[in-house]
Parts: structure tokens; C-alpha cells; sequence
């Protein structure tokens, strides 16, 4: 007796894909259908499928979806998607010793089943949460320390250094030859006199070089300025030094800085007439390398004032630009036919410009991150990101990052944390400068507004407040609902009360 199988149909028998692709599916699979700039392998799979339109390729289930039925994309290096993915055991570097008594999994279906990336079979996520192999996992045994695979002595990480500015070379990155491994101590904490990574509180305490708390420094209970090494000397405030701090600001204007009493931080600074050679020691001035006028830029010359105002890429190509009445000194202004570029903080061709990040609470980054996302929704979420691409590598491209503690809203303005939405209602976005012209309501719909000039995010006139989101209007009850849902009738008795009186307009006509 023979059985007969049916042939499943083109693509695996998936009824979202089609015969006309090369079967790589990139550019349109989950991990890249929203992405920029993807570069994809120029080959052919025989026989190959691509997703039908509206449709992406799940590498986890091996099926073309709908972008919103995407599993959870585990990108990182050797890391493997796990559709109830087990917590115990733990599976990181300081516990691939361990022993742990663990429950069994649960399957799918099970509440308690939930998608994640675990490590491949061998490998322990290290401090960086990325997978790698047991012996590459740290070997570190005092506390708070870590192994640094790509380990950098400048700067220092001591105690000493805490407060002081140095100028260092280009870092190598992970993988890099250069490359040496190394024990380091882990961020927040710093290397002491005794080899300790201790925290900077507990480096301000006043310590002892001999074990006692009777030395020098220590006599009236560490209130004594501290000693600073050669050619540097103590300062209050070391944010408010005025002019070059380094060698490498040497022929540039470099303006002096006001500084609340408050936020200023205690600690050393090269003494008058030294500053700080690349590898952070105070040299005198005139040992330093002689840069040529301007910093070295020989785009530049010693005719300005160092403001570049109206002549830098953000804004040569703009017209009645207010510019500051200030004058810095030893300033430079750029040459004819360049403008100045603050990411490089050099004069170059207009057409040279790198990209000008010009949104509020926004910095320039060379090799743009795109992991984390750093968007208010994504708060709270943990993301298992790949390693950044260094600048040199293809992948690397410009682009535009919140600073630190802030995160992009839905008006794509990078705002702090505490900005981001509050609204739990459907449909509904926080928005940090609301306006309430035009209403946004269900009856405002095909009706003109004539509206005030509106306030924009950081004017102090802002006022934060939940919205609906675009496309969705505020019915009768608050909701935000779409416009077709607003084109129906409200309420059943509104609609009950205009039948009636159209039977009666009817019932009156008829007579």
C-alpha cells in the first residue's frame, strides 16, 4: 500500500511568499524591514522566494509575517532565539561556575512562556551582555572588577585622575589587533593607592599611604586640600579653568565658562604656564607640539573671532542670522569659500559637512548607533545590541543621537525621561507642548480653525498633557477614536431622537 504525500506548494508551502525573489530575503526580514542603508550579499538562491507585499521573512519561524507578528530578533553574536526561553540558569560569565537546581521550563501555550535570546550551548553573556565563550569570560577576582578584553590605560581609572581632563589617542575597539585584555575596574568605580576599585566617594576620603589615619593629609579629618602631583595645584573649581586646558587647544578659542558654585567639582589642574600633554601629564606650554595658527587648521586664519557665526555648515546657507556680540580671543575665522564644522571643530567645503544635529538635547555621533532605539516607548525594554561599528567600517554611518538621559518622543524631539508619556488610555501620546487650537475632537473634524501662533518644545509657555495621537479624535467620553468610528452615530439615544423626529417631520408631510 503506497501513501501519497501531497507536494506542498512554492516556498515551503507559505502562502505569503512568492517565486520571484533570490531567497535571501534581505532588506525584508524582520531584523532589517525597518532599517536604512541595508547591504546585502549580491547572490541568487536557486529555486529562491520572496515575501508577498506588506510581508516580512521570520528567520525564528521560517515564515513570511506581517511586521507586527515578527518574534523577538536575536541579533547578537552567538546568541539563538528560544520561544519559552528558560531564566535559570542564568547563563553569565560570574555564574558559569555555579550550581543551580532549576524548575523545568515552561512550554509553549503555558502563561508563563515567554520569547527570548539565550547564549548558544558554551558561551556566557559577559558585562557588555554579549554571549562569548567561557574563556573569554572575565578572570577577575577582586571587587568590582572586570575583564576588559580591549582594555585602554588613558585614562588612568584612578583615584588621581578623578576631575582631571586628558587628551587620548584613538582607542583600539574589540577586535582589533592591537587589542590586549586586561582587568580594569567597573564603571562608577576607580583604582586606589592599595589596588582597589572603590567607589569616587570613597575615593575622597582621605587615605593613608601607611595604614594609618594619623598621616599628614588626614590630621583634620580629610578637609585638607589633597596633594597634587608636579606642576598641577589644588582647585575648587576645576570646570571653571579659563583658556586651553591641553595641548591640542593651543591656537584655538577656546571662551570661559561661568560655573554655579553648586555644580563645581573639586581637584587638580596643571598650574600656570603647563597644560596637559596627550598622555594627561601637566608639561609647560612651550613643550608642547607648535600647532600652526587656528589649532592647526590650514583652512583657517587669525581674522575672527571664533564665533563662525553665520559662516559654520549649520547655517552659512541661511539668511538674516542673528549672531552674538561677543569677540573670543586669539579668535580665527575660516577661510574664503569654507565654513566651520563644530563636529570636526575644523573649516571645510560646504560640501564636506558632516551632519548637523541641530534639534534640541541632540549630539553628532560619526558611527550612529541604531541599538538601543532610545525612543519614549521603548523605556524599560532591554535590547541585546550587536557591537557598534567603529569609523572605517562600511556599517558605519552619521547620524544624529539624544544625549545622555534623554529619549526621542513622538515629535521625534530628544526630552528627558520624566517628559515621556504618562497616558495609559488607547490612542492616546503625551505631548510636552500641547495646544488645544484646532480642538482635536470628534465635532472639530471639517471645521476651520484660526489659530495662534504655537509654542514650540522648550518654550516656558509649554504645557505637558495627553493627547490623541494622529488620525484619532476625542469622542463625547474622552476616547480617542479613529474618523470613521467618529462618523458613527454616538449614541444610541441621539440616534433614537433623530428617528423620531424624522417619522414625525415624515408623518407631518404626509398630511
Amino acid at each position: 500500500m503506497f501513501i501519497y504525500k501531497a507536494k506542498p506548494e512554492g516556498c515551503g508551502g507559505d502562502p505569503n511568499a512568492e517565486k520571484t525573489g533570490c531567497g535571501t530575503y534581505c532588506g525584508h526580514s524582520c531584523s532589517d524591514y525597518n532599517k536604512t542603508h541595508v547591504a546585502c550579499p549580491r547572490n541568487c538562491n536557486p529555486d529562491g522566494c520572496s515575501c508577498k507585499k506588506g510581508y516580512v521573512y521570520d528567520p525564528n519561524v521560517k515564515k513570511c509575517v506581517l511586521p507586527d507578528k515578527c518574534t523577538l530578533q536575536c541579533t547578537g553574536p552567538n546568541e539563538e532565539y528560544k520561544v519559552c526561553a528558560p531564566t535559570c540558569p542564568p547563563e553569565t560569565c560570574d555564574t558559569s561556575d555555579a550550581k543551580f537546581k532549576c524548575v523545568p521550563p515552561p512550554k509553549p501555550g503555558d502563561p508563563k512562556c515567554k520569547e527570548g535570546c539565550r547564549c548558544k550551548s558554551g558561551y556566557y553573556r559577559d558585562y557588555r551582555n554579549i554571549c562569548v565563550k567561557k574563556s573569554d569570560c572575565s578572570k577577575c577576582t577582586k571587587s568590582n572588577q572586570i575583564y576588559d578584553s580591549c582594555w585602554s590605560s588613558c585614562p588612568p581609572g584612578t583615584c588621581d585622575s578623578i576631575g582631571k581632563q586628558y587628551e587620548c589617542p584613538e582607542q583600539p575597539v574589540p577586535g582589533d589587533s592591537k587589542c590586549v585584555g586586561k582587568c580594569r575596574c567597573r564603571k562608577g568605580y576607580y583604582t586606589n593607592s592599595k589596588g582597589e576599585c572603590v567607589s569616587e566617594s570613597e575615593c575622597e576620603k582621605c587615605e593613608s599611604e601607611s595604614g594609618s589615619d594619623e598621616s599628614e593629609d588626614c590630621e583634620d579629618g580629610g578637609t585638607k586640600e589633597p596633594k597634587c602631583p608636579k606642576n598641577e595645584v589644588y582647585s575648587t573649581c576645576i570646570q571653571g579653568q579659563c583658556g586651553p586646558k591641553n595641548c591640542t587647544q593651543l591656537g584655538k578659542s577656546v571662551a570661559c565658562r561661568k560655573i554655579d558654585p553648586k555644580y563645581c567639582k573639586k581637584g587638580c589642574i596643571c598650574a600656570e604656564g603647563y597644560l596637559r600633554d596627550e598622555h594627561g601629564k601637566c608639561i609647560p606650554k612651550d613643550k608642547c607640539p607648535k600647532p600652526e595658527g587656528c589649532g592647526g587648521d590650514p583652512n583657517a586664519e587669525k581674522t575672527g573671532c571664533g564665533t563662525y557665526c553665520g559662516h559654520s555648515c549649520s547655517d552659512y546657507n541661511k539668511t538674516g542670522v542673528i549672531c552674538p556680540a561677543v569677540c573670543n580671543p586669539d579668535g580665527c575665522s575660516c577661510k574664503k569659500g569654507y565654513v566651520y564644522d563644530p563636529n570636526v571643530k575644523k573649516c571645510v567645503l560646504p560640501k564636506k559637512c558632516t551632519l548637523q544635529c541641530t534639534g534640541a538635547n541632540e549630539e553628532y555621533n560619526a558611527c550612529a548607533p541604531t541599538c538601543p532605539p532610545q525612543t519614549c516607548d521603548t523605556i524599560g525594554l532591554k535590547f541585546s545590541c550587536l557591537e557598534q561599528p567603529a569609523p572605517g567600517d562600511p556599517k558605519c554611518k552619521e547620524g544624529c543621537r539624544c544625549k545622555s538621559g534623554y529619549y526621542r518622543d513622538y515629535l521625534n524631539v530628544c526630552v528627558k525621561k520624566s517628559y515621556c508619556s504618562k497616558c495609559t488610555k488607547p490612542n492616546q501620546i503625551y505631548d510636552s507642548c500641547w495646544y488645544n487650537c484646532p480642538p482635536d475632537t470628534c465635532d472639530s473634524i471639517g471645521k476651520s480653525y484660526s489659530c495662534p501662533a504655537q509654542v514650540v518644545p522648550g518654550d516656558p509657555k509649554c504645557v505637558g498633557k495627553c493627547r490623541c495621537k494622529k488620525g484619532y479624535y476625542t469622542n463625547s467620553k474622552g476616547e480617542c477614536i479613529s474618523e470613521s468610528e467618529c462618523e458613527k452615530c454616538e449614541s444610541t439615544t441621539e440616534s433614537g431622537s433623530q428617528e423620531s423626529e424624522e417619522g414625525e417631520d415624515t408623518e407631518s408631510k404626509e398630511r
